[in-house]
């Protein structure tokens, strides 16, 4: 599929890129190397496109889920598995979205508990 983004018809390397961006994650190690290692400069900046699309779409989804998880807090069915999740996903690359995200979301969580049990 990567051969296809150095097609000399255009709509070829469109639909290689559409399709390799549908594969997400599974096509990660091949755009990676593609981007830093092809030849053809057409390759290496679909390959990088590619991967960006790739990553705002896992940065949507995680988000959404994120946002999902933490309006369950409540519920006693998952006020473990929020904390948990916020601090796993919090111990991630600091420069990272998800991870500045996460920890906001646990110092909320940890204002809510302290104002619930009384403490400033």
């Amino acid at each position: 599929m990567i051969e296809k983004l150095d097609s000399d018809e255009f709509q070829t390397r469109q639909n290689a890129q559409k399709e390799l961006e549908t594969l997400g994650s599974i096509a990660r190690k091949q755009l990676k190397d593609a981007a830093q290692n092809s030849k053809s400069d057409e390759v290496r900046r679909r390959a990088k496109n590619a991967l960006d699309a790739i990553h705002k779409h896992e940065r949507d989804v995680l988000s959404k889920y994120l946002d999902w998880l933490f309006d369950r807090r409540r519920d006693p069915r998952y006020t473990g598995l929020v904390k948990e999740t916020l601090q796993r996903v919090a111990k991630g690359d600091p420069d990272s979205f998800l991870t500045q995200y996460a920890k906001q979301l646990l110092k909320d969580l940890e204002n809510e508990l302290k104002l619930k049990n009384g403490s400033p």
